[in-house]
């Protein structure tokens, strides 16, 4: 394409003001047309609209459109475009359940239409060395530490308390994209614990174990208060060497040597780097293992109530 492909944003919440917004606006193959949120305006010299519905309406031209809304109204919102023929960018995860998420991309197939699950994590610089040292081991066992601040991350993000939101499994998915594309095997759900507040419908805890033949990772996601997130996955050998993927992805080290850091591009960069290559192929790329493994830790967890938070 010689043009810059025009593109509308959905959703202007912090992660589509802090990376979404900046990286199409850097990249020279994009162009951004629109954007649309009924509650925050910004001040950019782009269309703004209350909604995708006005936005359409307007009756100008796009093709292609990143869905950064809350997770409840992804299905609805790509029922208005598919058909229309742009290409769909979904901010992870892709949409309130595995199976919504699922049905998006199918009919986005079926129509002929790009459509990417962006799991961010999965671009942080450090993934493909990460996924080298896992092709040249066999993995003994391991640990995934996933915790965060909400208040920090989160700030005012009442949808992610709620049914469809996923609770702490909104950052902890992130861990289970980085496990499914560094070690692409089928890891099954042995057992799994949520502790969920009785004030809210989205568990603040879970500890889980993933099983890939004689391989067990334990797993523990948490929101907390204290100033110090984890963000760490460790995998370890069965020749003894340790790799310990920290930072989100963005520190590696391996049998206690620091990796030195890739091309130190973001991980939003190589999202739309890679989005552009799929429109420009139309093609699709709708992996959805992370959410259906959030799927089947609900499915078989036992639960256990927290005392109220303040949300």
């Amino acid at each position: 394409m010689n043009k810059p492909i025009r593109i509308g944003v959905v959703g202007l919440g912090k992660i589509a003001r802090d990376q979404h917004l900046p990286t199409i606006i850097e990249n020279p193959n994009f162009e951004l047309a629109f954007v649309a949120d009924r509650a925050v305006k910004l001040d950019i010299d782009v269309p703004y609209y209350a909604s995708l519905t006005e936005a359409l309406n307007a009756g100008f031209e796009f093709e292609a459109v990143s869905i950064c809304t809350s997770p409840q109204v992804r299905y609805e919102l790509c029922d208005q475009l598919l058909g229309l023929g742009c290409a769909i960018l979904l901010e992870k995860p892709a949409a309130a359940s595995y199976a919504l998420a699922r049905g998006i991309c199918e009919r986005a197939e079926t129509s002929h239409q790009c459509c990417f699950a962006a799991w961010h994590s999965r671009f942080a610089n450090h993934i493909p060395a990460a996924r080298d040292w896992v092709t040249t081991h066999t993995i003994a066992g391991g640990a995934i530490e996933w915790r965060e601040n909400a208040s920090k991350w989160h700030p005012g993000q009442d949808w992610i308390w709620r049914s469809g939101g996923f609770g702490v499994f909104d950052p902890g998915v992130n861990a289970l994209s980085i496990l499914t594309t560094i070690a692409p095997v089928e890891w099954r759900v042995t057992s799994a614990h949520l502790g969920i507040p009785t004030n809210v419908e989205t568990p603040q805890y879970a500890e889980f174990c993933l099983r890939h033949e004689l391989a067990e990772v334990q797993s523990t996601f948490e929101f907390h208060e204290h100033d110090v997130d984890t963000w760490t996955i460790t995998l370890h050998g069965s020749d003894g060497s340790v790799m310990e993927l920290s930072d989100g992805g963005a520190s590696l080290a391996i049998d206690g040597v620091q990796v030195t850091s890739g091309d130190g591009r973001g991980e939003y960069e190589n999202i739309y780097d890679h989005f552009h290559k799929l429109i420009s192929t139309n093609t699709t790329d709708c992996d959805l293992t992370p959410l259906k493994l959030v799927d089947e830790i609900f499915e078989v967890a036992s639960v256990g109530a927290l005392c109220e938070i303040k949300v």
